[in-house]
């Protein structure tokens, strides 16, 4: 089956499971199924993605689905919801809790009667407050599923996770790098994140020194920190990647005093030569 097509099949069928799988670290775009790295997501979202597979079969076996079944086709819409409750990573409590919903989610909800109708099968009631989707379970007096919001009923606190928690995302993590094969994308994308992140700690810190204490401006400090990151990333200086916090501070200081030194060798370099220009004149 074609991946877009999968994409696009059965109304909210995959808005609905990408709510599932987001609470996994998975995701899927219009080109396949992702995982996403978690130190990275919130820095990077499209940095954080690491390719799990293009095929459809592969992506519904993986969540628990039976792939004949959905080749068959479903009589109505009840059937798809019964189908998505199959799924290994399926807990109603991911839609019941506060803030489930991303940005695409909350757009819609209020427009599609499949995505309603979720949370009805659920009976659970979503109400939304601004911006925010919130989850709660649905009150005997209040059926509606509610988009505007501020009319409508608050929604219960978020339950507490049971100690019966299901597949946990490290679990999930662990299972598609071994599964898929792609443990050595996800380590190379996560060493070269954290070698990144050292890199622009070194750079901006010692920056920070430069300007902090008066010794250079902004202009002249980011001069100097980009020759630096440049010297560092051409393989200079490969010390760092292995170094504790406490000991890259220390390197960023001695980086500073350097710098300091070099400054004033050059200030009493260029004061000499004037003094020198001055007595030749005269």
């Amino acid at each position: 089956m074609w991946w877009v097509s999968f994409k696009h099949a059965y109304g909210d069928l995959w808005s609905i499971l990408g709510i599932m799988a987001r609470t996994k670290g998975l995701v899927a775009d219009e080109k396949c199924l992702n995982l996403r790295i978690r130190e990275i997501e919130d820095h990077n979202r499209e940095l954080a993605k690491v390719e799990l597979t293009k095929s459809v079969n592969e992506t519904l076996e993986f969540f628990g689905l039976d792939v004949g079944k959905y080749e068959r086709g479903f009589g109505g819409v009840k059937e798809v919801y019964e189908f998505l409750t199959e799924s290994r990573f399926f807990e109603e409590r991911s839609f019941t809790k506060k803030k489930f919903a991303n940005a695409s989610d909350r757009s819609k909800i209020g427009k599609r009667d499949m995505l309603k109708g979720w949370f009805d099968f659920l009976g659970v009631d979503v109400i939304l407050v601004g911006k925010v989707l919130e989850g709660g379970q649905k009150e005997a007096e209040n059926e509606d599923v509610t988009d505007g919001g501020k009319n409508g009923e608050s929604v219960q606190e978020d339950r507490a996770e049971s100690p019966e928690e299901g597949i946990t995302r490290e679990q999930v993590l662990e299972e598609a790098l071994e599964r898929f094969g792609k443990r050595e994308a996800y380590e190379e994308k996560v060493k070269a994140w954290r070698r990144n992140l050292r890199v622009e700690m070194v750079a901006r810190g010692v920056a920070k020194k430069l300007i902090d204490g008066g010794h250079n401006g902004p202009r002249s400090a980011r001069t100097k920190s980009s020759k630096l990151r440049k010297q560092i990333n051409e393989g200079e200086m490969d010390e760092i990647f292995d170094m504790t916090e406490e000991q890259v501070q220390m390197f960023i200081q001695d980086r500073v005093n350097e710098l300091i030194e070099s400054n004033a060798n050059n200030t009493v370099s260029n004061t000499g030569s004037e003094v020198a220009a001055v007595s030749g004149s005269g």
